[in-house]
């Protein structure tokens, strides 16, 4: 046989690339798929917001996307104000170099500032948070201080070292009056709750709830505590993992069960799904077996924007939109496998 292969040679089209390998490793493919980076591109290049906004109280917006950019109408802190309790006084070039002993001159707390102007060459007992009074420009902290005078005439001694503005928080230290805090679209987390409170924020504008649906496919799922398996069954790992994982974004999330083999059925609940849920999040179904008729059923209800990542654990995930009316539907499709879900997630 006179051939390039029994000459022990690579053939000439194998070597350009033209005569097709046996795909005998299927996390090794011969086709090309999408990068994690151009999938995200993808995703993000047909995102829109399609739901309604809404006001909301505070107490209720803890996992909402904000609908508004949110600017610092007044500084935070309001006012300069001390860190410690103490006394404050004001620091010069010589209290520094050699310390200093000054009577003590009315009193700061926090709600209850210094009623009137401090008297020169003085300290004024201060608590954490009282507003500094005007003139002074530090505090040092009781503890660093001697007590030298009697309760008739009370005085301190400031020893050396204290530098000028220690323990005091300037006004709009945290948060500059103006300031952008928050743009729109940010996710609202519970330490943000503070942040906006700080600000007097009591009411937010903030996007609805995407109403979320949870699917699951395979004549071999069952629900979990459906009792025992047959041979070849599973129990649904998928269902309640992606409910969690779309109610931490906050989504409204419905679980709509498992769904048979069958494409008829498959296609006719898919298209109810998508009239009524903003997205329909499925796993398994998404790849090329004859089993696999989610894809098949987005295809013929509407358009499949992305299928195949080159992502292991991952791979076959599709997204598409059905359009229902004026309603448009996302449908992504994940794959079976439990981790692998996670990760397309």
């Amino acid at each position: 046989m006179d051939s390039a292969a029994a000459r022990g040679e690579t053939p000439a089209g194998v070597a350009l690339g033209l005569i097709p390998t046996l795909n005998d490793d299927c996390f090794q493919p011969g086709q090309t798929r999408l990068r994690h980076s151009e999938a995200i591109a993808l995703l993000k290049s047909h995102m829109s917001a399609v739901v309604p906004v809404v006001e909301i109280g505070l107490a209720d917006a803890s996992g909402r996307i904000l609908a508004e950019e949110i600017r610092a109408a007044a500084p935070v802190p309001a006012h300069t104000n001390s860190a410690v309790d103490g006394y404050a006084f004001a620091a010069t070039t010589d209290s520094r170099a050699r310390g200093i002993t000054l009577p003590v001159s009315g009193r700061a707390a926090a709600g209850r500032p210094l009623r009137e102007a401090a008297a020169q060459n003085a300290a004024v007992r201060i608590f954490t948070g009282a507003v500094l009074p005007e003139g002074l420009d530090s505090v040092v902290m009781q503890e660093d201080v001697q007590l030298v005078g009697d309760s008739a005439a009370p005085a301190i001694a400031i020893p050396a070292g204290l530098q000028p503005g220690a323990n005091v928080r300037k006004a709009g230290e945290d948060v500059a009056s103006g300031s952008v805090l928050f743009a729109r679209g940010d996710t609202v987390r519970p330490q943000d709750l503070a942040a906006l409170a700080s600000i007097g924020r009591a009411r937010l504008t903030c996007y609805e709830r995407l109403r979320v649906a949870i699917v699951s496919t395979g004549d071999e799922v069952r629900s979990a505590g459906s009792g025992p398996l047959a041979p070849g069954e599973v129990y649904d790992a998928n269902a309640p993992m992606l409910a969690a994982l779309a109610g931490l974004i906050g989504a409204d999330v419905t679980r709509l069960g498992i769904w048979p083999d069958r494409e008829d059925e498959v296609r006719a609940r898919l298209k109810q799904a998508a009239s009524e849920f903003d997205v329909v999040l499925t796993s398994g179904g998404a790849s090329l077996g004859e089993e696999d008729h989610m894809s098949r059923a987005l295809s013929a209800l509407g358009r499949r924007h992305m299928w195949q990542l080159a992502i292991k654990p991952g791979r076959p995930m599709m997204f598409g939109q059905i359009r229902s009316g004026a309603h448009d539907c996302v449908v992504v499709g994940l794959p079976g496998n439990p981790v692998a879900v996670f990760v397309c997630f």
